[in-house]
């Protein structure tokens, strides 16, 4: 498959991806029911929580202040998901799209997570990530190009950061599963 077909194929599972989301949470939203995106128990999709366990990392999470996801989109359900397991910590989502990142913080001010995840609205790849130290820990969504963005994190924090599950590439495996 040429490369124009791995873009186009990838940017279609993206778009299907955020219309999923967007239907789920302006379904919830219609039905007055926003708590439900909180309460809702998301373990097949709690990516964060499935990357510290294969990963056995957790020693690493009971350290942490501070975890980030890079890429948490309008409806953060794996930072969600963290806060309800691990509601000491102080929770971070990064979204580069403006009307995305407004979205996340709606979305969260109606759960009991509203004050301890807030929604950065920036490009990752020119972030400062100094206010994340070497016990911090920063995820990289898997649908979101990392490489730019780790030599970000690299150049100006010492916290430690990982792809997320379900890992780089999973965009391919679910065009060839079709």
């Amino acid at each position: 498959m040429k490369s124009s077909k791995f873009t186009k194929a990838r940017e279609d599972w993206q778009k299907r991806n955020i219309e999923e989301e967007l239907n789920l949470i302006r379904r919830n939203f219609e039905r007055n029911t926003p708590l439900s995106l909180y309460n809702y128990i998301y373990s097949k999709y709690s990516w964060i929580y499935k990357t510290i366990i294969d990963k056995s990392i957790k020693y690493k999470l009971e350290k942490a202040e501070k975890v980030l996801l890079i890429g948490s989109g309008m409806y953060p359900y794996s930072l969600l998901d963290m806060h309800r397991r691990f509601p000491d910590k102080k929770y971070y989502g990064m979204e580069i799209n403006e009307a995305r990142a407004k979205l996340s913080k709606l979305v969260i001010s109606k759960t009991p997570a509203k004050n301890a995840i807030t929604i950065i609205q920036s490009d990752a790849n020119t972030y400062d990530y100094k206010d994340f130290g070497i016990d911090d820990m920063i995820f990289i969504s898997c649908d979101v190009d990392s490489k730019d963005i780790i030599a970000q994190i690299i150049k100006t924090s010492g916290a430690q950061f990982w792809i997320c599950a379900p890992y780089e590439k999973i965009w391919v495996k679910n065009l060839l599963s079709k």
